[in-house]
């Protein structure tokens, strides 16, 4: 997020790839463009007169950071007493770092949860995850949460945005490639990895029965023991 000043101008970066806002969130611009999947967060805080403590956005793989200033607006609008989370993951994230050392990068992300739900109440974060790239990193996440305090992440509501169904070679081919910077020189190095990345993950899945990056993003998205299920 090299133009985080401009797109995130009221977020600091406070880990690898951890933005958390400066100020008060409602000083964040607010956006004139409603985005719906934030708007039907607020249905699970209808009634009991509270916002969330604490909104996490783990983004899609590679987002631009002017894409992402747009829900962190909205959801200053819908909730301007909420701090906010964003997490990104790159396409190094996906392709090329280990799930655990990801993971050993996380410990702001915990502390800021923590202190959250204690400051709060448990179970008044809200957690909206997009595509494969955000799907994988709450994953991480989650799995993180749990060897620190051996429960499923403390969310109350949580929004499944674009996040993986069914996975193909081809699907997943085009998320990699969207992901990817214009640079000619990039794409002719970095389509052939992708290819190769790929067809190793479905060779196993296919003679192994490894589970593949889509087929594992689902079972984690479903485990009880990392996301509870009732939310």
């Amino acid at each position: 997020m090299n133009d985080q000043k401009h797109a995130l101008h009221a977020f600091t970066r406070i880990g690898p790839s951890i933005f958390y806002p400066d100020v008060s969130i409602s000083e964040v611009s607010k956006s004139n463009d409603a985005v719906p999947d934030a708007q039907h967060a607020v249905g699970a805080y209808e009634g009991a007169g509270q916002a969330p403590a604490l909104i996490v956005l783990c983004t899609w793989m590679s987002a631009a950071p002017r894409h992402v200033a747009k829900y962190t607006a909205a959801y200053s609008t819908l909730f301007p007493s909420s701090a906010q989370l964003v997490l990104t993951t790159s396409l190094g994230d996906m392709l090329a770092r280990s799930d655990s050392a990801q993971r050993s990068k996380l410990a702001p992300v915990l502390e800021k949860m923590q202190a959250a739900i204690q400051d709060k109440g448990t179970g008044r974060v809200l957690l909206h995850m997009f595509s494969h790239g955000g799907a994988h990193k709450a994953c991480q996440l989650a799995i993180a949460w749990r060897a620190r305090s051996a429960s499923p992440l403390p969310i109350a509501s949580i929004i499944l945005d674009s996040t993986p169904g069914h996975g193909t070679y081809k699907r997943s081919l085009k998320a990699i490639r969207v992901s990817m910077p214009p640079s000619p020189v990039v794409r002719a190095v970095g389509v052939p990895l992708a290819h190769a990345y790929l067809a190793t993950s479905w060779t196993l899945g296919t003679v192994f029965r490894i589970e593949n990056v889509v087929q594992k993003l689902r079972t984690g998205l479903n485990d009880k023991d990392l996301f509870p299920l009732h939310v």
